[in-house]
């Protein structure tokens, strides 16, 4: 039995919680994970996980087993990573987590540069609007809005923006612009869906925020789908205005209470702790940092 073929397959299923997934990300089969994970659990003489008709689930053996066992692949990880710096090859898969709106907007139209400069990375975007965790989707690193509070990640500044309530002028032209935020509440407000919960607007009322719970005939978890109902003329939204700034500038969309406008929570790049950064990571980062860099000031709508 290879024992760190053995352990890394075991900590892989447990993460993944699943023989398939893990089998496709160690590039194997699941015959070969199960017989390495069964060969470790005999090698040990403990059962380190049920299997059930769901996946898999930790035994109290396999979980303590796993804490000692992470921190040293971690190290194996980072040795890797260190070799990887030392020869500054950018080269490799890549794996970025990114909200939609954000990806179409602005990252891919510009990766065909990338690319000319980067020949040998291959790139995988997984679309996500919602806060992701870099070690369950197995991210190099992920595009978010809102600094990380778990402690193990590292969060690099890409932009500064606003809250901006908005909507066509068609629809104001036809439901009038309200005047307050109190008047609102006569308005198809639609709102974004984030983490599973309707996020409420904010404004700046007499020097405070002040909350609004939106009340609308669509409610979606997608910012690039909030912005095109409201280009259609449906409603009112709050919005990040990194994503409708060209629409605005464009006039197909109008600000609403200006003068009440908050700032949102800065956009980050955000990846996990480590002495060595793979250069494939940091070329993306710095990358990200180019595209974004007309907006690492205060916004200019409001």
């Amino acid at each position: 039995m290879d024992k760190f073929s053995a352990i890394a397959a075991f900590a892989k299923v447990a993460g993944l919680g699943s023989f398939t997934a893990a089998s496709g990300q160690l590039g194997v089969s699941p015959s070969a994970v199960t017989k390495n994970v069964s060969q470790l659990e005999k090698h040990l003489g403990v059962r380190l996980l049920n299997r059930t008709t769901h996946g898999v689930a930790l035994t109290e053996e396999g979980s303590a087993f796993l804490a000692r066992c992470l921190p040293i692949l971690g190290d194996l990880a980072d040795a890797e990573r260190q070799l990887s710096v030392q020869r500054g090859a950018a080269a490799g898969r890549l794996r970025v987590g990114i909200p939609h709106a954000m990806a179409r907007l602005y990252v891919t139209p510009h990766l065909p540069g990338y690319f000319a400069s980067h020949p040998d990375i291959r790139l995988e975007l997984i679309l996500v609007d919602h806060v992701t965790d870099l070690l369950q989707y197995q991210l190099d690193l992920a595009i978010r809005v809102g600094a990380p509070r778990d402690g193990r990640s590292i969060a690099k500044e890409l932009a500064r923006t606003q809250r901006v309530t908005v909507a066509t002028p068609g629809y104001l032209s036809q439901h009038g612009a309200p005047r307050s935020v109190a008047e609102l509440r006569g308005h198809n407000c639609m709102c974004l869906l984030f983490n599973g919960k309707r996020r409420l607007w904010r404004f700046s009322v007499g020097g405070r925020t002040r909350s609004f719970t939106p009340h609308g005939n669509f409610v979606v978890n997608s910012g690039d789908e909030l912005r095109e109902a409201v280009l259609q003329g449906i409603g009112i939204t709050q919005i990040n205005s990194i994503l409708v700034e060209k629409d605005l500038a464009d006039g197909k969309l109008v600000p609403v209470l200006a003068r009440h406008a908050v700032s949102s929570d800065t956009l980050y790049a955000v990846y996990a702790q480590s002495r060595y950064m793979p250069p494939r990571a940091r070329s993306f980062v710095a990358f990200l940092e180019e595209v974004f860099k007309p907006f690492r000031r205060p916004s200019r709508l409001g």
